[in-house]
């Protein structure tokens, strides 16, 4: 096909494997995702859901590139068969001058990436450039969903002023197809932009899909798992004060400092002071990361707002329920595995109503459900062939 050259159309009934297609994906730290080290900030969600997008394309015969930040070298580089492209460094430059820079880079790394479709994840303002590069030179833009935020103007936390939020809303409306991770975002776009979106479920592949027979009837909790970045949305503290409340039992946090959050990260450090039964780990790698679902016995999660958090597959797959403050198109409760909670006080009741000696099934029944759940909604087999087929869609 040459380096983005032709692209083969395909109608209805084409099979996915005669369809093959450039796409680049624009994700500033995702090189971080295959090198399996940090650069410069931890991965999230979005970068570790395009990583496992990306892979499972290319081994379905398209062709992967990602836009990335340039590191040391400034040189592109391959890894595992894709091309990974450095643009700019956005917090770099000049306040006021950066952001045209940034663009014409950003412009000048789509040139070369030369895609046939280019995949851009969040709610940040260089969708709307993403948009316009596409709409000058002919391309195909997919725009996903990465949190419920994303899906009004008042409430993209990530970007301040009013001008970038009316060039997020240029590239959000411009996209030649909108991808929600949820029934709930979908319904958000319509509401606050007009959109009719796409619901395409986050994966989460096989080799993190555990064996049944970890599945243990009558298991105790002894070990309780909190997973995400240090930040006031994500409030930790709230799983602190879990912890202060259960002394019997193990509580680990893993997540590191977020730059624009720094002073919140030290707040937390003292808070967990003089813990016995706490362990933080600022960073974790991708690879070695499902070590800890393996081996806890339940997941916490004490965010505000959500998308459709990857930490929950990887708990769910690995046969542990969820108790979250976030329950993403009501999952949680509708498929039992976990429970869905609102306050610090829910935490704890509902905890210690686990922990009692004739409440010790539920876990198992929870856990049962956790895989048979993953299986049925969240497989690549399931999620990509969806996918392929929006990919031949807008391409036709």
């Amino acid at each position: 096909m040459g380096a983005g050259g032709v692209l083969k159309r395909s109608n209805a009934s084409t099979n996915q494997g005669d369809f093959h297609v450039k796409i680049c994906f624009i994700c500033t730290y995702a090189i971080s995702a295959f090198r399996n080290q940090i650069y410069d900030e931890p991965i999230g969600g979005a970068e570790f859901q395009q990583s496992l997008l990306a892979r499972e394309l290319k081994r379905r015969g398209m062709k992967i590139c990602f836009i990335v930040k340039p590191d040391k070298t400034k040189d592109n580089e391959w890894i595992e068969g894709i091309e990974f492209i450095k643009a700019y460094n956005p917090n770099e430059g000049l306040k006021y001058i950066k952001n045209i820079f940034q663009t014409l880079k950003l412009f000048r790394a789509m040139k070369k990436a030369n895609a046939d479709i280019y995949y851009f994840r969040g709610a940040k303002y260089e969708s709307g450039f993403v948009a316009l590069f596409c709409n000058i030179f002919k391309k195909k833009m997919i725009h996903a969903i990465a949190s419920d935020m994303d899906c009004n103007l008042d409430t993209t936390i990530y970007i301040k002023s009013n001008i970038k939020k009316y060039i997020y809303a240029y590239g959000i409306k411009n996209a030649h197809i909108v991808l929600s991770q949820t029934n709930i975002q979908k319904n958000l776009l319509l509401k606050n932009f007009n959109l009719s979106a796409k619901v395409i479920k986050n994966i989460i592949p096989f080799p993190y899909l555990a064996d049944k027979d970890i599945l243990k009837k009558n298991k105790k909790v002894k070990k309780v798992l909190w997973v995400g970045s240090i930040s006031p949305i994500k409030r930790p503290e709230i799983y602190i004060k879990i912890a202060k409340e259960f002394p019997n039992i193990h509580f680990t946090m893993i997540g590191g400092k977020a730059s624009k959050y720094s002073a919140f990260y030290d707040y937390i450090q003292t808070q967990k002071n003089g813990l016995s039964n706490f362990t933080h780990i600022d960073y974790v790698s991708v690879e070695e990361i499902d070590y800890y679902f393996k081996h806890t016995d339940l997941l916490i999660c004490t965010s505000l707002i959500e998308g459709f958090p990857n930490i929950f597959l990887q708990a769910w797959s690995n046969c542990k329920p969820v108790f979250s403050s976030f329950d993403p198109d009501q999952v949680i409760e509708k498929y039992n595995i976990g429970i869905s909670v609102k306050t610090e006080e829910q935490f704890i009741k509902v905890l210690k109503k686990i922990c009692n000696d004739d409440q010790s099934d539920l876990l198992y029944r929870m856990s049962q459900n956790a895989i048979s759940y993953i299986k049925k909604e969240h497989t690549p087999e399931i999620v990509i062939q969806q996918l392929i087929e929006i990919l031949q869609k807008i391409t036709q």
